[in-house]
């Protein structure tokens, strides 16, 4: 029988799980239905395994494997049924040319002979059209020189701020616009450039943005980050993969409502993680938080007593603390897991004992992100997603599907509803409702594990409660990756270590100008001639969040 013909055989058979008096033939009917379900699920994997290996076969015989063409696949995609929640308001037209600058005024006059006798002059309706003008200027300076025979020395006028090399303030900002904010590559620079009058070439370009602006933009986003990890107490945060001279590499993002920064860096692990929080700067603490840790990471006691004998507490520099463990495990290759563990607890107490460190962290249930902070907030939409991909053969298990998922969303609306008028009793109301949804059982395996696991989140999920002010997803850091995804899509990699700061800097400014409503272009060349006219996006993010405490 071919997979059709099994699909609908099973849907014709219709059982009512619940009205089966037998409780071992109703054991044995969910049984054989959960069989299916599982086989169908295997069969799947093996065959995606089975063209895999066919297809690394065929290319070490020097050959090709099967084409990668995309397919729908599973759409895991929530957009529609919390779209469905939403009370839609009708959109107004805005009108796009309101606040635009009016430059120059011209008059488009009738041809008066072309008039009846009877015409009265009413007045003008006016008609905007934007244009824009890119022509090469090229200005020649005149520097004077001057000899001293006594001191042997020349002297000669000087160019004005911003002005060295062969390129004007203009040219340069308008270079770090189009590659970090339009994603356009060198050579599209080049050409663009060339096109209009300018001659340059990339090894140019890619001195202006890795070099004369190198120091700058990464003290820039230096201070953003600062500014942006005091500026609330959650933070977003989420990683993806990236590649530079070939190796790969991971793309760490950091945001609020107020900034995004950006991250390259070897590892996402749990020390990265730590390292970009506390600012590339770790302090190690063995306390009683540590201790902590180490039970929440499910360190054995064994090795917790060793280091209690070790008589050693407080503050740490890692040079210290390796000292430790080579003194409990003289051999640095065995237990390199349970040495990793120790280290992090160390590092994660020592970072919540400071004091820039962020309360809550909002996030993905990656296990990098976890122990960090106080308080985890998991993301909605991430944990939605994982009832999406379950897709059932049976008709009747489709329809618990589709049936948990609407009260899933449900619930979700509910907790919205709670953000914007928190009260006790609806929290009380939401606490069972919660306990309700997540604690049935649908006879369905796939979705009944999917639950339990969604259950032992309780805490993560409904954070919420406690803190209605913090957001129910993660979505402000997806978008962020979605930015970097698209700048890999144009440019596939870094080649050098200072290539990669340079273009994180560049995103985190570009990212966070955006955010706080700076034109970025402006900005560059306001940074670049020298000028420092306009407030840096540092201050402005202070300026925020001071006025978010008063409000």
């Amino acid at each position: 029988m071919t997979t059709e013909e099994i699909t609908k055989l099973l849907d014709s058979i219709r059982p009512q799980i619940s009205t089966i008096s037998d409780s071992s033939l109703q054991i044995t009917v969910t049984s054989l239905f959960n069989l299916v379900e599982f086989m169908f699920a295997e069969n799947k994997k093996q065959k995606e395994e089975i063209q895999n290996l066919k297809d690394e076969i065929n290319r070490l015989k020097g050959e090709q494997g099967k084409p990668d063409i995309k397919s729908k696949g599973v759409n895991i995609s929530s957009e529609k049924e919390r779209q469905r929640r939403k009370k839609v308001k009708p959109r107004k037209p805005k009108g796009k040319k309101v606040h635009l600058e009016i430059h120059d005024t011209k008059d488009c006059l009738v041809d008066k002979s072309e008039l009846p006798t009877d015409a009265v002059f009413k007045g003008y309706s006016d008609v905007i059209v934007q244009d824009i003008k890119i022509e090469a200027v090229n200005i020649r300076f005149q520097r004077e020189i001057y000899y001293s025979p006594s001191e042997k020395k020349t002297y000669s006028g000087n160019l004005p701020d911003g002005w060295n090399g062969d390129f004007s303030p203009r040219v340069k900002a308008l270079i770090l616009s189009l590659y970090h904010d339009s994603k356009l590559t060198m050579p599209s620079i080049v050409s663009f450039l060339n096109t209009h009058g300018v001659l340059i070439s990339e090894s140019t370009i890619s001195n202006i943005l890795t070099k004369e602006s190198y120091e700058m933009f990464c003290k820039e986003k230096l201070e953003i980050v600062n500014a942006g990890l005091n500026s609330s107490d959650f933070q977003h945060t989420d990683d993806t993969g990236s590649r530079v001279n070939g190796i790969n590499y991971h793309t760490h993002i950091l945001c609020n409502e107020l900034y995004t920064a950006y991250f390259t860096e070897e590892k996402k692990d749990r020390l990265t993680v730590i390292k970009i929080l506390s600012g590339y700067e770790l302090f190690y603490s063995l306390n009683d938080t540590a201790y902590q840790i180490m039970k929440n990471l499910n360190l054995s006691h064994k090795w917790i007593m060793k280091l209690l004998k070790s008589n050693i507490e407080g503050t740490l520099s890692r040079q210290q603390l390796d000292a430790l463990l080579l003194s409990i495990f003289p051999d640095k290759s065995k237990n390199p897991n349970i040495q990793k563990r120790i280290i992090e607890a160390c590092a994660i107490a020592g970072y919540r004992n400071s004091i820039n460190s962020v309360p809550v962290l909002i996030c993905d249930d990656a296990p990098q992100f976890k122990q960090i902070t106080e308080e985890l907030g998991l993301c909605w939409i991430h944990e939605g997603r994982h009832y999406k991909k379950l897709s059932p053969v049976y008709s009747w298990h489709r329809e618990l599907l589709d049936c948990f998922i609407n009260d899933f969303w449900d619930f979700y609306a509910d907790l919205k509803n709670y953000k914007t008028n928190p009260t006790s009793a609806l929290k009380e109301s939401l606490l069972k409702k919660f306990d309700h949804i997540f604690t049935r059982e649908t006879y369905y395996d796939s979705l009944d594990e999917r639950i339990i696991k969604t259950y032992s989140k309780k805490h993560e999920l409904l954070l919420v409660l406690e803190k209605p002010h913090i957001p129910l997803h993660n979505n402000p850091a997806e978008c962020e990756v979605r930015v970097e995804k698209r700048k890999q899509d144009i440019s596939f990699q870094t080649r050098t270590k200072r290539g990669t700061t340079i273009k994180d800097a560049g995103m985190t400014i570009v990212q966070t100008a955006k955010k706080l409503g700076v034109n970025c272009y402006k900005y560059f060349h306001d940074r670049i001639s020298g000028a420092n006219k306009m407030i840096s996006l540092a201050d402005i993010i202070i300026s925020n969040t001071y006025h978010k405490l008063l409000i």
